[in-house]
């Protein structure tokens, strides 16, 4: 960026800083440079400044004002006592102004001169500043933009929705501050208040979220009992009817591992071309299972695998993929409804990339079949698939171990991008653990107008859920590196 006329070294509130443009010391103007640290995890901001006094002493003071506040930056960092936060606040003349969060910083003398006594002050300092700094400055903390994500949904047993959003936070990537999961009470009485324990938020970026959650969620009511283009029933074993509105294999005569159904992914269909635009499914998704076995002796090995068609047919049956993804084991819950929520792993679709497809005036995505292989490792009752959810795992965040009756529950990301979550104003199941949190680029990027897909796992998951709103607190963020 271009020198700036604005350049405070300032606390989280703003109410303690040192204003290096019209202060003591002060900024020499062209001195100011940015350097990318490697793989842009932070930026190393240098510039000069010149400190003037009537003595070396008075100086040195105005020189010790400086670190006194940016030795609170290290502070920050390494003592969980320390709860204020240290920024750079800049701006040129065309901007507004934004900050960053410091890591560290250090200072070298360059020259000290002492000047004639015909000059105003008798002591010169020339100190070179290193601040290393996120790689990103991102808006005051007034500017922070709060957006409640209605129309998600929790219906029963099958806790899932998806939601357009428009990004209107700017032009680049934006913090996700906090995003709460606000409790509902729909005025019923309950003997025991409902609960979730997992919850998984997946952020896919594009550009038209009509009709897309048929995409995102195959089974039960959708697909079993027809066949859609959007993610259509391909293959069921003979020993895996159709039944209940879900898969049910019942491992007659072969318990072996072997391909038990499959399932289609959108795609381009040459015969009958697709209505909707097939490369909005294009991406990374974390794929969950929802399944049971039917008695508590029975205990089932699952994996999916992805498989392509090379010809314009299929064969008959599947073939076993060479890539599988995650197997899982299967059993009993104990629970009253045993259904629960299985991760089966993260898929590429296509698997075979697609930007090429698109230079190479493919029409669309070839159709890619995505395969169930099971066995059954003990007793012998059958094996129950009602779904499978896809969560979109580009900009994604999981959290465990929540276990939330009545309150709201809170997932934050702090100034230097640490994810944590918690509960607050409710009543709390005694747990064993505070919840932990996986997330994967937890961030909303520019330009983007994109799909939210919330799904709720609960203990029992039998039982009704009323969280319905979803607000998320987020500061815009700006990526200046060398742009002048």
């Amino acid at each position: 960026m271009t020198s700036p006329v604005t350049f405070e070294i300032t606390n989280y509130a703003d109410t303690t800083l040192v204003d290096l443009t019209n202060g003591n010391p002060q900024l020499v103007s062209g001195s100011f440079s940015q350097n990318m640290t490697e793989e842009g995890a932070t930026v190393m901001e240098t510039f000069q400044t010149v400190t003037t006094g009537i003595s070396r002493s008075v100086c040195r003071i105005a020189i010790a004002n400086l670190e006194r506040i940016l030795v609170r930056a290290k502070n920050f960092h390494k003592y969980a006592t320390e709860n204020e936060s240290i920024w750079i606040k800049a701006a040129t003349e065309t901007e507004t102004e934004r900050r960053s969060l410091i890591y560290s910083w250090s200072r070298k003398d360059l020259s000290e001169k002492t000047s004639s006594p015909l000059m105003d002050k008798a002591v010169i300092i020339l100190s070179q500043w290193t601040i290393e700094r996120h790689p990103y400055w991102e808006a005051l903390p007034t500017d922070a933009i709060t957006k409640t994500l209605t129309g998600l949904y929790h219906s029963g047993k099958n806790s899932y929705a998806e939601v357009a959003n428009a990004n209107d936070f700017g032009t680049a990537p934006a913090r996700i501050v906090s995003l709460t999961a606000q409790y509902a009470n729909p005025g019923t009485y309950e003997l025991v208040p409902p609960s979730f324990d997992r919850i998984w938020i997946g952020y896919h970026p594009k550009q038209d979220p009509t009709h897309w959650v048929s995409r995102l969620y195959i089974g039960a009511e959708n697909y079993w009992l027809g066949d859609s283009i959007y993610g259509r029933r391909d293959f069921v074993d003979m020993d895996c009817p159709i039944e209940n509105k879900r898969v049910e294999c019942d491992f007659p005569n072969e318990p072996q591992w072997e391909s038990r159904w499959s399932i289609l992914t959108p795609h381009n269909d040459l015969l009958t071309p697709n209505a909707l635009d097939e490369s909005k499914f294009v991406g990374q998704y974390l794929v969950i299972m929802r399944a049971r076995v039917s008695d508590q002796y029975t205990v089932a090995r699952v994996a999916l695998g992805i498989e392509q068609r090379s010809t314009t047919k299929w064969a008959d049956t599947p073939k076993i993929p060479g890539d599988l993804f995650q197997e899982v084991y299967i059993e009993d819950s104990g629970w009253t409804d045993q259904y629960k929520y299985y991760e089966m792993g993260v898929m590429q679709f296509p698997p075979e990339g697609y930007r090429q497809i698109r230079r190479d005036n493919h029409p669309g995505l070839t159709p890619n079949r995505i395969t169930c292989l099971a066995e059954r490792i003990s007793g012998t009752g059958d094996l129950w698939c009602e779904s499978l959810i896809f969560i979109p795992y580009t900009h994604f965040v999981f959290a465990n171990n929540c276990h939330l009756h009545y309150g709201d529950f809170s997932i934050i990301q702090t100034e230097n991008d640490e994810v944590l979550a918690y509960n607050y104003n409710g009543t709390y199941i005694p747990r064993i653990q505070r919840a932990e949190v996986t997330t994967n680029d937890w961030h909303i990027p520019p330009y983007t107008q994109g799909t939210w897909v919330v799904l709720i796992g609960y203990d029992p998951e039998y039982r009704p859920l009323y969280w319905s709103d979803y607000i998320l607190t987020i500061l815009p963020r700006y990526y200046t590196y060398n742009d002048d």
